[in-house]
């Protein structure tokens, strides 16, 4: 028997990690002298299984609060529909060098528009 959710969470979860191995490539074709670009992954639902296929793929899993001590001027970080306040905890600590993440809602639009204000004052 079929579960869809479960089968559509592990669809989308697909197409994410699929996006970082993308923009990883994408970075470490720019770079050129055969850069390798770290790429790392936190979430507490990760089986031992999941952060087997992530690291043999060139993601690194990490534990709480390692993917966020990790984040520096540097980062691309994606957040997509996390189960704590990324936007904030990542404004305390770091301006990363890009954001892809979904908004939930004004809250989420403000602090965009105050940390680019904050970066490019334009």
């Amino acid at each position: 028997m079929a579960y869809p959710i479960f089968d559509n969470s592990i669809r989308k979860s697909g197409y994410q990690h699929a996006l970082l191995l993308t923009l990883k490539k994408i970075f470490e074709l720019k770079a050129g002298n055969a850069a390798s670009i770290q790429c790392f992954a936190q979430d507490p639902v990760y089986t031992e299984d999941q952060a087997s296929v992530l690291q043999a793929c060139g993601i690194k899993v990490l534990d709480d609060p390692e993917g966020f001590i990790e984040t520096d001027e540097s980062t691309v970080l994606f957040s997509c529909s996390p189960n704590v306040p990324v936007k904030q905890i990542i404004a305390d600590i770091a301006q990363p060098a890009v954001i892809i993440w979904n908004p939930v809602g004004d809250v989420d639009v403000s602090l965009t528009a105050a940390m680019l204000l904050t970066r490019c004052p334009f």
